[in-house]
């Protein structure tokens, strides 16, 4: 509906008009177009970051299950309280990012200044919030590989590089495409 009597509540039936005029506004192209370069992007990161997280974690070092579950920390906050505390930790006048930028005698973007500058302010942002998600998909994928591939690719000579490429991606894969397709 448009044309709308607000007071009345009455209308007019429109049909598909208002996708019409949509579709020729080029503020909703230009917002499509900065959606389409976030989405990339940051899905792209994020699986990049939280598979390559995911591997070395799977290593099991010593205390890993530490920092393990303090980078989990990020995923558990809604995205208000994650927005509220980027947006003060970015705060040109008194955040901690552009002081510790400036306390090394640089100086510091305009995070939200510019269009291009906050694509890439909220790239970071979503992406610091979003690995998490990623790393904890693959990890338990990782975790649940069945062993005994691994043991005879390794009887058969296979290096580390062949067994990754040939044995342990190809059976990621479908994690990471879950997880890569699911955050998008």
């Amino acid at each position: 509906f448009t044309d709308m009597d607000a007071a009345g509540g009455g209308g007019n039936w429109v049909g598909l008009r208002n996708y019409a005029e949509m579709l020729v506004d080029p503020l909703f192209w230009n917002a499509a177009r900065n959606s389409a370069i976030m989405v990339v992007l940051s899905v792209s990161l994020q699986v990049i970051i939280g598979v390559g997280l995911a591997l070395f974690f799977n290593l099991n070092l010593r205390g890993s299950w530490i920092v393990r579950g303090i980078l989990m920390l990020p995923m558990l906050m809604t995205p208000i309280v994650v927005g509220l505390m980027w947006r003060a930790l970015l705060n040109p006048d008194w955040g901690l990012v552009d002081w510790s930028i400036r306390s090394i005698g640089l100086e510091p973007p305009d995070w939200l200044g510019s269009v291009n500058m906050a694509i890439v302010t909220l790239v970071l942002v979503d992406c610091w919030q979003w690995t998490p998600f990623v790393l904890l998909i693959v990890f338990a994928r990782l975790q649940a590989l069945p062993q005994d591939v691994f043991e005879a690719a390794n009887v058969d000579g296979a290096g580390p590089f062949v067994t990754f490429r040939r044995i342990t991606l190809p059976m990621l894969m479908p994690a990471i495409v879950f997880a890569g397709v699911f955050r998008a």
